[in-house]
């Protein structure tokens, strides 16, 4: 709550705002150091002028693999540590390395060749 939670007020300067902006205000989400953020799918945006009070906690997932479900914790070669959104990044970059042989400036890594 208010009492014992992080309080942040922010100056978003939406008078410096490009006119091709659509909306204002800023975007937050909470994440593990390790996982790579997904703002734009998963961040909560909040507009100019409004407050919002945001609870977190923290959740872990194991990955069981067969007979219980298809699906492991594969090694990725972007980043140390597995988390299913860096596996899409990555599936992602690769696709487009392999299409295109050129990566995205949020690419992670720096390299997605074996």
């Amino acid at each position: 709550g208010n009492d014992f939670g992080a309080t942040f007020t922010i100056n978003i300067n939406q008078s410096e705002y490009a006119d091709t902006q659509e909306s204002a205000g800023i975007k937050v989400m909470l994440h593990h150091y390790e996982e790579p953020p997904l703002i734009k799918e998963y961040g909560l945006a909040i507009p100019p002028g409004s407050e919002a009070y945001i609870s977190a906690r923290t959740l872990s997932l194991i990955n069981l693999s067969q007979p219980y479900f298809n699906c492991t914790s594969r090694v990725l070669r972007t980043t140390k540590t597995y988390s299913v959104v860096a596996c899409i990044l990555e599936c992602h970059a690769q696709i487009l390395d392999d299409e295109c042989q050129c990566k995205q400036s949020t690419c992670l890594g720096s390299t997605l060749r074996s």
